[in-house]
């Protein structure tokens, strides 16, 4: 039901990564667009692959610093967990490699797979599946 925090990220990007690691693996984004008066940002890179990301407040974070607060792959692009799993594989491999989901819903007719860290930090790993090919697969803070 719950999987080791360091297994949530996508592409090398997990969740409070900041943007400039972000860019220094994959350059200038294709497309910027802010929201929350500018505290918030959504960058595409290539094609199918969003990351989301704002300020915090706080010691643990630099002041000035925009950290990763989601990131989605929702084409076959190449763009993996850290186990391999991408979009395009068949359902079934996400039960071999993750284990039984802490929980399973339904949105915009894919069906979700729900695995939080292990380490009481609320993130979440999402796999939504559709025809049994797995079409999305979202990193989030869970409490976002």
């Amino acid at each position: 039901a719950s999987i080791s925090v360091d297994r949530i990220a996508l592409g090398g990007i997990s969740i409070d990564s900041s943007l400039k690691y972000v860019r220094s693996i994959y350059g200038s984004p294709n497309h910027i667009d802010s929201y929350a008066k500018g505290s918030c940002w959504k960058l595409k890179y290539g094609d199918g692959f969003f990351v989301w990301a704002s300020s915090r407040g706080g010691a643990n974070y630099e002041k000035g610093t925009y950290y990763v607060d989601q990131v989605i792959a929702d084409k076959d692009n190449g763009i993996a967990t850290p186990d391999g799993i991408k979009v395009g594989m068949k359902e079934n491999i996400i039960e071999d490699t993750y284990g039984e989901p802490f929980s399973m819903h339904r949105r915009d007719g894919l069906l979700l797979y729900w695995y939080f860290d292990n380490s009481g930090q609320d993130k979440l790993l999402e796999i939504g599946v559709s025809d049994g090919i797995i079409r999305e697969i979202r990193c989030v803070q869970a409490d976002d």
